[in-house]
């Protein structure tokens, strides 16, 4: 079982734990369920795949008037996924949670407060419980973060399967 680092922001929260699973961007508009919106970040920002890091990458989010904060997901797999640069890979379908396998990383305690009481309010997001132990405040080394640029096809395959899911 390897790691794998999903960065992200405390906006997309609730639409994690709404289906326990995250998607590339492009897959929310056209799912037709759960959540319809996801924000995207500038270290995953490739409408339809998502990034996945090798290691845990600390980033800042811009002062906005949203709940936007940085929030890493982390997974446990042994899915071989693409590189597309070093340290870097990607995924073309969703990835499905587990709370064994999975841990959320907050880069401050105010951050976490204010997401899990903006959960609290949201009846579809109801698998947070079975995570709670899985939250965690870290502070992650700040890095150069390389742009990538990527050009992978929607993959309408995987979106009906999470449909029939």
């Amino acid at each position: 079982m390897k790691k794998l680092y999903i960065p992200t922001s405390t906006f997309n929260f609730n639409n994690i734990l709404s289906s326990e699973s995250i998607s590339p961007k492009a897959f929310y508009e056209r799912r037709g369920f759960g959540y319809s919106r996801w924000l995207e970040i500038p270290e995953n920002n490739i409408d339809n795949v998502i990034l996945l890091y090798d290691r845990p990458i600390g980033f800042t989010r811009p002062s906005s008037d949203i709940e936007d904060h940085p929030l890493l997901v982390e997974i446990c797999t042994d899915e071989d996924f693409p590189q597309v640069a070093e340290g870097v890979f990607y995924s073309d379908h969703t990835i499905y949670l587990s709370p064994w396998r999975t841990r959320f990383i907050f880069f401050s305690a105010q951050d976490q407060h204010v997401a899990l009481s903006l959960s609290d309010s949201s009846q579809e997001t109801k698998l947070v419980e079975f995570y709670r132990k899985r939250l965690v405040v870290e502070s992650p080394t700040v890095g150069n973060i390389p742009k990538m640029e990527l050009n992978v096809g929607l993959n309408n395959e995987k979106i009906e399967y999470d449909y029939r899911i």
